[in-house]
């Protein structure tokens, strides 16, 4: 992993088309445009991401 950039995700659960995604896509590109924000469409499909990351990919801050 050296030597390889780390990226930054912002996940939300709006779609890409409404108002919330396009806030913090706005926002985030504005202010920390090194932060990649993705759409996961709903809450459900929030969650299973969120659960689906093992410890060995998570670097807080």
């Amino acid at each position: 992993m050296e030597g390889e950039k780390m990226q930054i995700f912002l996940w939300t659960e709006d779609a890409e088309e409404k108002a919330g995604y396009i806030f913090w896509e706005t926002l985030m590109g504005t202010l920390f445009p090194e932060i990649i924000v993705e759409s996961k469409q709903n809450c459900s499909e929030l969650l299973k991401a969120i659960t689906n990351i093992s410890d060995d990919e998570i670097n807080i801050l």
